[in-house]
Order: structure tokens, then C-alpha cells, then sequence
């Protein structure tokens, strides 16, 4: 982008038991502005695939918010090995970035927003306090797609990745409806491939489950034509702009 549209910083932000590695992408000229905090899946990192999120990152600093892309402990440039990550060590590293955030001085603290994805969406639900709105992309819900294949520590590493125990009993006993319901006061977007394969499109049903009787918005949508990454370049756009609009409208 035009160095007079975005500057971008690499930071370090101070986790409890790791430093994690992000980028800042700040609007030039303006005040104090709302910011929305970028969270990857288990294994990802703050590029994305299809540089996903660089792109959305470049669309939401455009339209004046501070977006913060970081990797968390284990990936990336964060410090940290995969076998060190569980939901436990997410959540707690996503909660390092939310402070981070709130106390820049560019962010106004009560503006705030989350796009997560993967695995990353119930850490961030877990995660989240204080915030304005939420976006999940492709999210997971709970372990009962993989219980109802007996799944056991081998067949969850795929790719060869190593896997911490607690992470896989974390993910096979997941259950969000209790802090989910906490954030019944916070407008909620869910976005969910049809096509799938790795957390089944029907996984968004639990979060549409709960929110009915939410106090504020929620949306859900399908894309028929997409997979786990949004690798459909038209449907991954359709995403990016919805997940602009909703931001735009709550934030």
C-alpha cells in the first residue's frame, strides 16, 4: 500500500511465558481510531495462506483502523515450539495481544475488535473481554466431529505435526456454550466454507445455536464454493468484504 495510506511496525508483545512477533499496521494521519486484532489457527501464523491476512489487514487499515497481526507462541517468528501450544496457551496469548492493544496509544481501548479463524475462533471466544465485535472464519466449535471418529493423538497430526496431550484432550472435550454465552452482548459474524474438510461446515450450527437468544447481531453465511483456507479467490473476497461491512457497522 501508499507509505501516506499505512505504516507498518514490527513489534514484540510480552506473553507470560513467550515473547510473540507481530506487525502493526497503523493509518497514517489519523487520531486515536478503533483496532481489530488478527487470530491465526493452530499451526498458522500472521501472513496467512494466500497471504489472507496481510490482505485483509491492508483493506481494514485503509478504512482507519489499527490492525494487529501476530503469531502465537510455537509460530511464525514468536518464540516458542509447536508441542508447547494448547487452547490454554492460545487463549492466554491472545489476551497478551488484547492488552497490548488496548494500552497503544493510537487504539481507543474501548473500540476493539476480533477476526479469528480455525481453532483460533474458540480461543479468541474464550479470550475476549471488553471487545466490540467478533468475526470467525471457518471456526471450530467443539470435538465431536473427530470424537465420532475415535480420534486419537496420531490421527490428529496431520502434516506430521506434533501435537502437546493437552492440546488434543483440550480439543476433544471442547465445550463453548458457557463462554460463548458471555459474550451475548457482542455482534457476532460467522463465515464457513461448504466444502470443507477440515472443521465441517456444520460446526458453525453450535455458535448459531446459542446465539439465538443473544442480545445483539449475529450473522451467519455459508460459501459454497470454499474450503478450510477460502481458497475460492471470488468467495474469499466475498468474506473480506463482509467482514469489512460488519466491523464498519459495529465497531
Amino acid at each position: 500500500m501508499s507509505p501516506n495510506v499505512e505504516e507498518r511496525d514490527p513489534i514484540l508483545i510480552p506473553g507470560k511465558s513467550y515473547n510473540l512477533f507481530g506487525v502493526l499496521h497503523k493509518p497514517v494521519g489519523k487520531g486515536q481510531t478503533p483496532a481489530i486484532l488478527m487470530v491465526h489457527g493452530f499451526a498458522g501464523n500472521k501472513v496467512g495462506r494466500y497471504r489472507a491476512y496481510v490482505e485483509m489487514a491492508e483493506r481494514l487499515c485503509r478504512l482507519g483502523y489499527v490492525v494487529l497481526r501476530f503469531d502465537m507462541r510455537g509460530c511464525g517468528d514468536s518464540e516458542g515450539h509447536l508441542l508447547d501450544v494448547t487452547m490454554e496457551s492460545m487463549v492466554e496469548d491472545i489476551q497478551a495481544a488484547l492488552h497490548f492493544l488496548s494500552y497503544y496509544p493510537l487504539v481507543n481501548p474501548e473500540r476493539i475488535g476480533i477476526m479469528a479463524r480455525s481453532l483460533g475462533c474458540p480461543t479468541a471466544v474464550m479470550a475476549a473481554r471488553s471487545i466490540k465485535a467478533m468475526v470467525l472464519w471457518a471456526p471450530v466449535f467443539s470435538g465431536s466431529p473427530w470424537k465420532a471418529l475415535t480420534l486419537d493423538k496420531n490421527a490428529l497430526q496431520k502434516e506430521q505435526q506434533q501435537l502437546n496431550d493437552q492440546l488434543v484432550q483440550e480439543v476433544l472435550n471442547l465445550n463453548l456454550e458457557e463462554p460463548l454465552r458471555k459474550l451475548e452482548a457482542i455482534p457476532l459474524l460467522v463465515l464457513h466454507g461448504c466444502l470443507d474438510q477440515t472443521v465441517p461446515a456444520d460446526q458453525m450450527d453450535g455458535y448459531a445455536a446459542i446465539r439465538q437468544h443473544a442480545t445483539s447481531a449475529s450473522r451467519f453465511e455459508r460459501f459454497p464454493a470454499s474450503d478450510h483456507e477460502f481458497s475460492d479467490l471470488d468467495e474469499r473476497h466475498a468474506a473480506m468484504a463482509l467482514t469489512e461491512e460488519w466491523f464498519q457497522k459495529w465497531i
